[in-house]
């Protein structure tokens, strides 16, 4: 008998060196009581002209970009775009702040950078797109990849993780005393 792991997703999870995330943050802090409140957390999503601005932080754009390649290279997954054109940054710094479950369509390559995190930042959850998932056991009596219909990823200083951009996927929301504050980007 044999079992095949058949239909896998990809995430890509990189971190950038201490330098360019410290960086990162000290410009991030200079851009901060700037963003406005949209409807469950701070962005610049919904504004035409982006607070932030890689101009700033070009060895994060690289990294971004670089990532990406990869992630093509790998996966086959690609986009129409191998430079970074859409992207907004986002702060759930405060008790409570999150966002709800969606995805960013069904072509295209998206991700997140955290700029900065703590322990009570909000959890970003990937979703199993295979819906059935949903109706297994939440306590399996043995571990495996078959049977969970959701991934948590907790929030780091300087990770990237990078998807198809079908994939649901949500930012649970944060704790007390809650940092995390990242910059979420598609290729599409």
């Amino acid at each position: 008998m044999e079992i095949e792991t058949l239909f896998s997703i990809p995430v890509l999870k990189h971190s950038v060196s201490e330098k360019i995330a410290d960086k990162v943050e000290e410009y991030f802090l200079t851009i901060k009581d700037r963003i406005p409140f949209g409807y469950d957390q701070y962005s610049d999503f919904f504004i035409p002209a982006k607070l932030f601005d890689f101009e700033a932080v070009p060895e994060l754009r690289l990294e971004i970009e670089s990532a990406k390649a990869t992630f093509t290279e790998v996966t086959a997954i690609s986009s129409m775009n191998a430079e970074l054109q859409h992207y907004w940054v986002q702060d759930y710094s405060s008790e409570g702040l999150q966002q709800g479950r969606h995805a960013h369509g069904i072509n295209g390559v998206s991700g997140v950078y955290w700029i900065r995190a703590n322990e009570s930042a909000g959890t970003f959850c990937l979703h199993n797109p295979n819906s059935i998932n949903a109706y297994c056991e939440k306590t399996p009596q043995k571990e495996t990849p078959f049977v969970y219909d959701e991934y948590h990823y907790k929030p780091k200083k300087g990770s990237l993780i990078m998807f198809a951009s079908y994939l649901h996927h949500e930012v649970l929301p944060s704790g007390p005393n809650a940092i995390r504050s990242s910059v979420a980007f598609n290729f599409p």
